[in-house]
Protein backbone atom coordinates (compact mmCIF):
# COMPACT_ATOMS: atom_id res chain seq x y z
CA UNK A 1 0.00 0.00 0.00
CA UNK A 2 1.52 3.29 -1.08
CA UNK A 3 0.63 6.60 0.53
CA UNK A 4 2.38 9.20 -1.63
CA UNK A 5 3.82 7.04 -4.47
CA UNK A 6 7.18 8.80 -4.23
CA UNK A 7 9.59 8.10 -7.06
CA UNK A 8 12.99 6.71 -6.09
CA UNK A 9 15.37 5.28 -8.72
CA UNK A 10 16.46 2.48 -6.36
CA UNK A 11 12.85 1.44 -5.79
CA UNK A 12 12.21 1.44 -9.54
CA UNK A 13 15.26 -0.79 -10.09
CA UNK A 14 14.02 -3.14 -7.37
CA UNK A 15 10.55 -3.42 -8.89
CA UNK A 16 11.99 -4.02 -12.37
CA UNK A 17 14.28 -6.72 -10.96
CA UNK A 18 11.33 -8.40 -9.21
CA UNK A 19 9.24 -8.24 -12.39
CA UNK A 20 12.06 -9.96 -14.32
CA UNK A 21 12.12 -12.65 -11.61
CA UNK A 22 8.35 -13.09 -12.14
CA UNK A 23 7.56 -12.03 -8.55
CA UNK A 24 3.87 -11.27 -8.10
CA UNK A 25 3.47 -7.57 -7.31
CA UNK A 26 0.15 -6.07 -6.31
CA UNK A 27 -0.01 -2.40 -5.38
CA UNK A 28 -2.83 -0.42 -3.84
CA UNK A 29 -2.21 3.31 -3.95
CA UNK A 30 -3.77 6.53 -2.80
CA UNK A 31 -4.83 8.30 -6.00
CA UNK A 32 -5.77 11.95 -5.78
CA UNK A 33 -4.55 15.30 -7.11
CA UNK A 34 -1.52 15.20 -4.80
CA UNK A 35 -0.36 11.73 -5.94
CA UNK A 36 -1.61 11.62 -9.55
CA UNK A 37 1.68 12.69 -11.19
CA UNK A 38 3.79 10.10 -9.33
CA UNK A 39 1.19 7.35 -9.74
CA UNK A 40 1.21 7.85 -13.51
CA UNK A 41 5.00 7.47 -13.54
CA UNK A 42 4.71 4.24 -11.53
CA UNK A 43 2.01 2.93 -13.89
CA UNK A 44 4.62 2.73 -16.65
CA UNK A 45 6.33 0.05 -14.55
CA UNK A 46 3.32 -1.39 -12.68
CA UNK A 47 0.29 -1.08 -14.99
CA UNK A 48 -2.09 -2.97 -12.67
CA UNK A 49 -1.94 -0.49 -9.79
CA UNK A 50 -5.27 -0.12 -8.02
CA UNK A 51 -6.87 2.58 -5.89
CA UNK A 52 -7.34 2.48 -2.13
CA UNK A 53 -8.66 5.23 0.12
CA UNK A 54 -5.75 6.03 2.41
CA UNK A 55 -5.43 8.63 5.15
CA UNK A 56 -1.83 7.92 6.16
CA UNK A 57 -0.70 4.28 6.00
CA UNK A 58 1.92 2.46 3.98
CA UNK A 59 2.38 -1.28 4.14
CA UNK A 60 4.56 -3.91 2.51
CA UNK A 61 4.11 -7.66 2.87
CA UNK A 62 7.26 -9.54 1.98
CA UNK A 63 7.57 -13.30 1.41
CA UNK A 64 4.72 -14.15 3.79
CA UNK A 65 7.18 -13.72 6.65
CA UNK A 66 7.29 -10.05 7.58
CA UNK A 67 5.33 -6.87 7.21
CA UNK A 68 6.48 -3.25 7.27
CA UNK A 69 3.87 -0.73 8.36
CA UNK A 70 4.37 3.02 8.26
CA UNK A 71 2.02 5.36 10.08
CA UNK A 72 2.67 8.55 8.14
CA UNK A 73 0.80 10.99 10.36
CA UNK A 74 2.45 9.52 13.50
CA UNK A 75 5.95 9.37 11.99
CA UNK A 76 6.23 5.72 13.01
CA UNK A 77 7.54 2.67 11.15
CA UNK A 78 7.25 -0.92 12.33
CA UNK A 79 8.70 -4.11 10.93
CA UNK A 80 7.01 -7.24 12.26
CA UNK A 81 8.28 -10.73 11.54
CA UNK A 82 5.36 -13.04 12.21
CA UNK A 83 4.01 -15.53 9.68
CA UNK A 84 0.57 -15.81 11.30
CA UNK A 85 0.06 -12.04 11.10
CA UNK A 86 1.36 -11.95 7.52
CA UNK A 87 -1.04 -14.68 6.41
CA UNK A 88 -4.06 -12.82 7.79
CA UNK A 89 -2.92 -9.45 6.41
CA UNK A 90 -2.26 -11.05 3.02
CA UNK A 91 -5.80 -12.50 2.87
CA UNK A 92 -7.30 -9.12 3.80
CA UNK A 93 -5.06 -7.30 1.31
CA UNK A 94 -5.94 -9.66 -1.54
CA UNK A 95 -9.67 -9.35 -0.76
CA UNK A 96 -9.40 -5.56 -0.99
CA UNK A 97 -7.15 -5.74 -4.07
CA UNK A 98 -9.55 -7.97 -5.97
CA UNK A 99 -12.40 -5.46 -5.54
CA UNK A 100 -10.32 -2.31 -6.09
CA UNK A 101 -10.47 -0.28 -9.30
CA UNK A 102 -7.50 -0.33 -11.68
CA UNK A 103 -6.11 3.15 -12.27
CA UNK A 104 -6.66 4.22 -15.88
Amino acid sequence: IKYNSAINPDWIKGYKRNIRKKIDIKNLVRYDEETKKNVMKWKKILPEMKVIENDGILMSLIDDSYVMIGLITSNCTMVIKNEALCKILKRMYLAIYEKAEVIK
